[in-house]
């Protein structure tokens, strides 16, 4: 009988303390790709960059819209950024 309670009474704290223990939430985190491979990419990109969809862009540097993406670019403050060379 005694092991019963033991084991209900080790039972609940598991269940509580594991219950209160997830505090931190999982976050997502969304990367902009191929920012310069066409126009409707460069502001596809810098619209959800704007609204906080996305937190890091990926320029590809030998695409024929990158000149637009470095223009567009300059005009926001982006906290990440990588260029990517094939």
């Amino acid at each position: 009988m005694k092991n019963i309670i033991l084991t209900f009474f080790f039972g609940l704290i598991t269940i509580f303390t594991s219950s209160y223990a997830q505090v931190n939430y999982a976050r997502l985190i969304v990367r902009g790709d191929d920012m310069g491979f066409s126009h409707a990419a460069n502001e596809a990109l810098i619209k959800t960059y704007k609204e906080g969809i996305e937190r890091f862009v990926e320029v590809l540097v030998p695409s024929p819209w990158f000149p637009e993406a470095v223009k567009l670019l300059e005009k926001i403050r982006v906290s990440m950024l990588a260029f990517a060379w094939p």
